[in-house]
């Protein structure tokens, strides 16, 4: 059986769904199946499957039947969703759904846009002949939200790429001595302002921690976390931001951290999670959608839309080095069990089931 795999568009620095797609088919390479699959668009180039060049968008739906016209598929999985191509065209949809952000926080976007977001997204939701949920808090959203029925959504947990896996070189490295460390884009969702007005309560209540808080990622909305450093009086000097850093300065800023803090509002999975616990770090999370799935008993939680819950999970996860450590232990075997290996397998398996029976 022949199956397109249907990729995103190739970024400068791949993350997200490329890193997704990358490692989930790197992991099918080396399992034995009885279907070839093609990589739609312009692929990864050490991976050994072919690739056809055309990359469709939502919005070129012809694209995409003109393709598979050309190239009959038996089954097609986009990574990069939504997905739609004519209802001629005899072939198994997989759809990879990673959460329903816009649909579930309408309060961050226009009407327009979550109609629009909504209507593409809703089409080829229910035209999939199986929809992939990247957690059971997905799921519910989808069911919530599409009406969809449970049995069609198939439930595939994400990994971590081999390299968060492995010990690492340690290299000349700047970074204070004892910081408190959160990875992600700074975004209205990510709870970025509000991390950073607990931390600075922790501060005030603290003065003889020289703690740091380091922000790693890319900056899209500063605004608010500006304003609370202009209030803050010195202890503004006590917040540092990266910006954008490679993987292996990111394992650097993993391993060196006193722990971890991650109190978004909304995630489908929630990766920076995985990849602290990988590196042993006793985490702060939110308690909230995927979260608590991810983290299982190895996570001190907190309510993200109260300051004070912050505060409180910070103040205990950094002045009780018992419980830290217990968590640093509890880590690592949470993280065990989440893998590339285990989602390519579960991946294969629907594309068995639909196509083999």
């Amino acid at each position: 059986m022949k199956i397109g795999i249907m990729l995103p568009p190739k970024e400068k620095n791949n993350g997200g769904i490329n890193r997704v797609a990358y490692n989930t088919l790197r992991n099918m390479e080396q399992m034995s199946m009885p279907h070839e699959l093609v990589m739609l668009g312009e692929g990864y180039p050490n991976l050994s499957y072919p690739h056809i060049d055309l990359l469709p968008s939502y919005m070129q739906m012809n694209h995409l039947s003109f393709t598979l016209s050309a190239h009959p598929m038996d089954l097609v999985h986009t990574y990069y969703h939504p997905i739609d191509f004519s209802d001629k065209i005899s072939c198994k949809r997989v759809m990879t759904i990673y959460d329903l952000y816009t649909i579930a926080n309408p309060q961050w976007f226009s009407k327009t846009y979550i109609d629009f977001q909504d209507r593409i997204m809703r089409e080829s939701a229910l035209k999939a002949d199986r929809i992939i949920a990247i957690s059971e808090a997905t799921k519910g959203d989808i069911v919530h939200y599409y009406g969809i029925p449970e049995e069609k959504i198939k439930v595939v947990y994400l990994g971590v790429p081999e390299l968060f896996q492995k010990q690492v070189e340690s290299k000349d490295f700047s970074c204070p001595d004892r910081y408190l460390l959160s990875v992600s884009a700074i975004a209205q969702n990510k709870n970025q302002a509000g991390l950073v007005e607990a931390f600075l309560v922790y501060k005030e209540r603290h003065p003889e921690d020289d703690v740091k808080l380091v922000l790693v990622g890319a900056m899209r909305q500063p605004e608010e976390i500006v304003a609370l450093l202009e209030k803050a009086g010195s202890c503004r000097e006590d917040v540092l931001y990266t910006g954008y850093v490679s993987d292996e300065e990111l394992l650097q800023w993993y391993d060196r951290a006193t722990a971890f803090a991650y109190p978004s509002f909304y995630e489908g999975f929630g990766l920076p999670i995985l990849e602290a616990m990988t590196r042993k770090k006793a985490v702060i999370s939110s308690n909230t959608t995927s979260m608590p799935e991810v983290g299982g008993d190895a996570v001190c939680y907190c309510d993200p839309a109260r300051i004070e819950s912050i505060t409180d999970a910070i103040t205990k996860v950094l002045q009780d080095d018992g419980y830290r450590a217990e968590l640093e232990k509890k880590a690592e075997v949470q993280a065990g069990k989440f893998s590339y290996a285990r989602a390519a397998r579960e991946t294969l398996a629907i594309y068995d089931e639909l196509l083999l029976g």
